[in-house]
């Protein structure tokens, strides 16, 4: 029996004789790495775990040192790949969490760096130290301004992708619809993109809603889950002729009926949200070198990112108010050039000041558009954590208001601005079913109905306000719109036929007040399917698909409880 007690035991002199030699040198990584030796660091951290067993502790920082090392040399990829071994050891490490927070944000990927500061926040609770609250509120802050293009992105939406004015193909190009739950939205990507571009382009597309997989439907209607470039090109290659069906409006979220799209040109990717680990990851022939250790995010290329994402969320041209800008000096110049001998100086002078005027009107509206956002993350986010709260409704109502205050400043510098016009209708909108949460919200024992009773007449005057400007943007619709707009969307009958975006995005929002408000109706045991008809047709009218409809007839709260009536009976 000593024969084999000496072997225990000599294995366990050998394993602590490993890890101290681990340890040396580790410690001595970390003094080359304090004199920025950074590859000698590196080589030493790599031979210190080579001495450690796979499931060791002190793996764990050796990781995260080495993702120090890679985050000196601005490669990022392989800095989130250390901090993720660490973290697979030890999930609360606070340096590891830092570091893969600090290498998200630095490509952009602000949504998953405050993830990893909040989870340390949560940990560290009263103790956290200045710099990772600092760093919480600027990825807030980032977070905030590309939820601002969202916003403007759901006004645009239609417009961009039913444009009269349609660009010739470009062979270099393809496109897909994509669908993420009840959100259909159009893509355009190079030919040829690999499994790693695309997941790249579709978390630029849905800000906030990744991880989520790939998948596209083949010929066989078998789902087939994209993991390289050849599955894109097979998804490319199949075109669908259905269209996955949208959530519609409701009492409580969801979205908006669209106005159609035509159906069949382009093929669909299925996006199907799921914990990170189950998104595949891409083969490593397809990762840009210059995303695993080139310095590639210089301020230059931030700035072309920025517009493409910018373009990407919003449907317009990036460079929109820049070409105006430009176009308004090109104006002004050439009526100084003429002003000795032609009498046309003081016509282009207004037109330089029109072009001058519609940035500021359109700069002003966007401003508004950050107040809209900055309300409904309020209640969004102390919904998801403390509950709502007298200061998240007093918040709320503070940046409706001031939301309302820059669209009346667009209106004042361009009173045909239809999209002002429906931005103070999705204000009204807005505050009305802020009311009625709030209302409902109050702690006392009158029951849901008496509630509603106190606050009716408040939530329909602001939903009937909503209304009226819904109607003023249609009619500026009708009437031609605004000059702007005129030039971006071509002009005459087939323009109109082509382009629904203003009319079709307001008749959807007239129609979404009338159904909240058959909605009320019914909670108060007063007549509501007039409204909840008139709120179908406005849906028609716009143009929604017929999935969206019977989606908003089933979800209305009176037909569910219909529904559920009827099942218990029977």
């Amino acid at each position: 029996m000593a024969k084999p007690s000496r072997k225990r035991g000599g294995n366990q002199n050998e394993k602590e004789d490993e890890s101290g030699k681990a340890s040396q040198l580790r410690d001595e990584g970390n003094r080359l790495f304090a004199q920025k030796e950074t590859k000698r660091a590196l080589e030493l951290y790599a031979k210190a775990l080579a001495l450690l067993p796979e499931d060791a502790q002190e793996r764990t920082a050796i990781y995260s040192n080495r993702a120090a090392c890679f985050l000196r040399e601005k490669k990022y990829g392989p800095a989130v790949l250390e901090c993720n071994k660490a973290l697979q050891l030890n999930p609360k490490h606070p340096k590891a969490l830092r570091r893969r927070a600090k290498a998200y944000e630095s490509v952009g990927d602000f949504e998953r760096a405050l993830v990893d500061i909040e989870a340390i926040e949560k940990e560290q609770g009263e103790n956290v130290e200045k710099e990772v609250t600092d760093t919480g509120k600027r990825l807030r802050d980032h977070l905030l301004m590309q939820r601002a293009m969202q916003a403007r992105a759901q006004m645009q939406k239609s417009r961009a992708q039913q444009g009269a004015v349609k660009p010739k193909e470009n062979p270099n190009l393809v496109k897909f619809r994509c669908s993420l739950e009840e959100d259909i939205r159009m893509l355009t990507v190079p030919a040829g993109i690999t499994y790693h571009g695309l997941l790249k382009e579709l978390r630029n597309l849905y800000i906030g809603h990744y991880p989520f997989c790939v998948k596209y439907k083949a010929k066989d209607a078998s789902m087939v889950t994209i993991t390289c470039k050849e599955d894109v090109a097979a998804a490319y290659a199949v075109k669908q002729d259905t269209k996955p069906a949208r959530k519609a409006a409701g009492l409580g979220g969801g979205s908006l009926p669209a106005p159609k799209a035509k159906e069949g040109k382009h093929p669909t990717l299925f996006l199907f949200k799921c914990p990170e680990r189950e998104v595949p990851l891409p083969p490593s022939d397809e990762v840009p070198e210059g995303e695993s250790g080139t310095e590639v995010y210089e301020l230059d290329d931030w700035l072309i990112d920025f517009a493409g994402l910018f373009r990407q969320q919003l449907g317009i041209d990036p460079d929109g108010h820049v070409d105006l800008h430009n176009e308004g000096w090109d104006k002004c110049n050439a009526a100084l050039d003429s002003a000795m001998k032609m009498d046309e100086a003081d016509a282009l002078l207004d037109q330089a000041a029109s072009k001058f005027q519609d940035v500021a009107a359109s700069g002003l509206f966007n401003w508004g558009n950050v107040y809209i956002c900055r309300a409904r993350r309020i209640l969004d986010v102390d919904s998801a954590s403390k509950g709502l709260t007298e200061t998240s409704y007093a918040d709320a109502w503070k940046y409706f208001a001031m939301a309302e205050g820059k669209y009346v400043e667009a209106l004042g510098l361009k009173p045909d601005f239809q999209d002002a016009v429906l931005g103070i209708g999705q204000v009204y909108f807005e505050e009305a079913k802020l009311k009625q949460t709030e209302t409902l919200a109050k702690g006392d024992k009158h029951s849901e109905k008496e509630k509603l009773q106190k606050a009716e007449a408040d939530i329909n005057a602001l939903f009937e306000k909503a209304i009226q400007k819904f109607k003023e943007a249609i009619a500026l619709d009708n009437a031609g719109g605004s000059s702007e707009e005129a030039e971006a969307n071509g002009s005459g009958a087939d323009a109109k036929a082509e382009d629904p975006s203003v009319a079709s995005h307001g008749l959807v929002m007239w129609g979404n007040v009338l159904y909240e408000q058959s909605q009320i109706q019914g909670i108060l045991g007063k007549e509501w399917k007039g409204l909840f008809e008139a709120s179908i047709e406005k849906f028609k009218e716009a143009g929604c698909e017929q999935n969206d409809i019977q989606s908003a007839i089933d979800n209305h709260s009176q037909n569910k409880l219909a529904a559920a009536s009827a099942q218990a009976e029977g």
